[in-house]
């Protein structure tokens, strides 16, 4: 319930939950969420995920232990292939077997962000332990348009991922004002 003054009864009710829900997946879906402390309240706004999905991935959780890897989510009763297409890249954990998976990297990328690894001679250990710190300038130096094409990706995706394997678990929000 939002009180919004005198003219409060104004206000449809559905519009303005349909409005608030919207910023909320908006702003959930550019943090992303840590699988494993996510609460069903927050993993709900995940983009692909719903009420009941969030419930069992919280229930698989305390069933099965912190999940390592993002294809785990993949046995949770109710998420199927597309559900796992659309919110994948949202849910980061956090010490998992593969360090692309606390990135927003999605992973049908996977493949071509390892790719540009080793290009540059790196390794996702490197990665985990932020030894990468010069990757941009050699991207810079190799030439960007020719860094894309071998890993056949575009500029802006490849800049995407380069921020992303810079900082892994990065928090968008530590770049922000404070509220």
């Amino acid at each position: 319930s939002i009180g919004v003054g005198q003219y409060q009864h104004d206000m449809n009710e559905k519009r303005l939950d349909g409005a608030l829900s919207g910023v909320l997946e908006d702003c959930v879906n550019s943090v992303g969420v840590d699988l494993n402390t996510a609460s069903v309240s927050l993993l709900k706004y995940v983009a692909g995920l719903n009420a009941a999905v969030a419930k069992n991935i919280v229930v698989y959780r305390e069933e099965h232990g912190r999940f390592k890897s993002r294809k785990q989510l993949l046995k949770v009763p109710k998420l199927g292939e597309k559900a796992y297409t659309q919110c994948a890249g949202f849910l980061r954990i956090d010490g998992g077997e593969n360090i692309l998976d606390n990135t927003a990297v999605h992973p049908e990328s996977y493949e071509k962000a390892e790719k540009l690894l080793a290009l540059f001679s790196y390794t996702k250990e490197d990665v985990k332990a932020r030894r990468i710190a010069d990757l941009r300038q050699k991207i810079k130096a190799y030439g960007e348009e020719k860094a894309a094409k071998e890993t056949e990706l575009d500029r802006a995706t490849l800049a995407d991922i380069v921020t992303e394997l810079m900082k892994p678990g990065r928090d968008i929000r530590e770049g922000l004002p404070a509220p």
